[in-house]
């Protein structure tokens, strides 16, 4: 019978041996998933590339369509960026999808919040 330091040492041989199998399927799966990516990112075909209009903001702004300026980008571009994480991890996001105000219903993700704390609705 065959101990547990044998069957670990026959697991990995067996990995080394098909090494080019499981890069090639790596590799396969990470090409599917960027190719996805690329064609959702271009399925979206919104003018306003998503913008909420804001009246009586919390700084007493009001605009109805934002101005995008010439930055050489097109809108696919703009709407990747707006729509893809920066990198925040202050908290998980099942958290912030439910978190509600201090003494209050309304959620902390509405647009009122968004605008009031500057973050793009």
């Amino acid at each position: 019978m065959a101990t547990l330091f044998q069957k670990l040492l026959a697991g990995i041989f067996y990995l080394v041996q098909h090494f080019w199998i499981l890069l090639g399927v790596v590799a396969i799966s990470m090409f599917i998933a960027l190719s996805i990516g690329k064609i959702y990112q271009n399925w979206d075909d919104d003018p306003d590339r998503g913008a909420i209009a804001i009246e009586n903001g919390a700084f007493d702004e009001s605009y109805l369509t934002p101005v995008y300026l010439d930055q050489g980008w097109d809108e696919e571009d703009s709407l990747w960026y707006y729509n893809t994480t920066q990198g925040s991890d202050l908290m998980p996001y099942d958290l912030f999808i439910v978190l509600e105000e201090e003494g209050s219903e309304a959620l902390l993700r509405s647009n009122k919040n968004m605008d009031k704390f500057r973050y793009l609705p």
